[in-house]
């Protein structure tokens, strides 16, 4: 009795599966999405009231999922959704009201193209439109007590900048970007959020 045939019907279902996970595989080498990790400084402009508060310079952070849209020619273009926080923003009201904007958050989803500057090297550019928030504190003194009181602010915003992505595996590139994350001026949120920020991206 030959083996042949039983041998046969046994490796048909194996090379089904290896054929499948090689496509699989090629189709995960096409990198069509990738997902940055951005940390750097943000510089925050805000006004609450009419008297004095003072920008300063906080710790930020930025979470860039991305698909690709279409490459070819010069570069790729993607869509992405740029999710950018910052620490706080301290400001004096007057002389008995502080205020504490504790943190804020911008949700911007947009587009971002890259320019093939080499087969590594990319410049790009990104833009979007979508949301921020922000948590805001007001201490108010009330004999030997301070009264506190806590608003969550939300407001239409928007976000433009570019940077430069380094390719340094299929799978990893590193990333530098200056970026301005903005939202609408009659609002309690932060108004301006200029970042620069460094990181990585992984691509899939």
């Amino acid at each position: 009795m030959s083996l042949e045939p039983v041998l046969s019907s046994h490796m048909k279902p194996a090379l089904y599966l290896l054929a499948f996970t090689l496509l699989g595989n090629q189709a995960l080498f096409g990198q069509k999405n990738d997902i940055g990790f951005l940390f750097g400084f943000s510089q925050r402009n805000a006004s609450l009231r009419n008297d004095v508060i003072k920008g300063e310079v906080r710790t930020s952070f930025q979470f860039n999922p991305a698909c690709l849209l279409k490459e070819g020619g010069p570069g790729r273009l993607y869509a992405e959704i740029p999710i950018m926080t910052a620490a706080g923003l301290n400001g004096k009201i007057n002389d008995t009201v502080t205020g504490r904007v504790a943190g804020v958050a911008f949700i911007t989803p947009g587009l971002r193209y890259h320019i093939n500057l080499s087969p590594r090297l990319s410049l790009y550019f990104g833009g979007g439109f979508g949301f921020a928030a922000a948590g805001e504190r007001i201490g108010v003194p009330n004999g030997l007590q301070l009264i506190t009181t806590k608003k969550y602010h939300w407001s239409p915003a928007g976000n433009y900048g570019g940077g430069l992505d380094y390719r340094i595996s299929d799978h990893f590139s590193l990333r530098a970007e200056a970026r301005d994350f903005r939202a609408s001026r009659e609002t309690k949120v932060p108004g301006r959020n200029t970042g620069a920020t460094v990181g990585f991206a992984v691509r899939f």
